[in-house]
């Protein structure tokens, strides 16, 4: 099986043994930490100036970077935590080449990341979560 993740991969993050439980099946995975694309803390004014001027770059990139994987890789699922970036394009695609697409959201309401990232989870077939007031 074929596996294509959107996870955070540091010990310590919410995700973490979902990744590592995954790796422990020793499957054909790709895997996407957004904070290779600036999405992690930013401790200065400058920092958090900086990533939102780059903000709408860095969410193109991230999704097309997916995009590019998930056409070479074909995967069976593409499974996601949280992943607040991406694009309803993006699991369009992953849809329409087959991957079950599953997503893991839990504590918050995911309302707050507006209505493009509402409309990319509502394409998932699967949704995990955990917040009680939002349907």
């Amino acid at each position: 099986m074929k596996f294509l993740s959107v996870m955070r991969t540091s010990s310590g993050v919410d995700e973490f043994p979902i990744y590592r439980s995954l790796l422990s099946k020793d499957p054909d995975l790709v895997n996407f930490d957004d904070r290779n694309y600036g999405f992690h803390e930013a401790p200065t004014f400058l920092d958090r100036a900086l990533r939102k001027i780059s903000r709408k770059g860095l969410i193109e990139q991230f999704n097309s970077d997916i995009q590019r994987s998930l056409s070479a890789l074909r995967p069976d699922f593409f499974i996601a935590f949280k992943a607040p970036h991406l694009l309803p394009s993006t699991l369009n695609l992953a849809k329409n080449l087959g991957a079950k697409c599953i997503i893991i959201y839990p504590d918050l309401d995911p309302t707050i990341h507006g209505t493009s990232y509402l409309e990319s989870i509502r394409l998932f077939d699967l949704f995990y979560h955990t917040y009680r007031d939002w349907e």
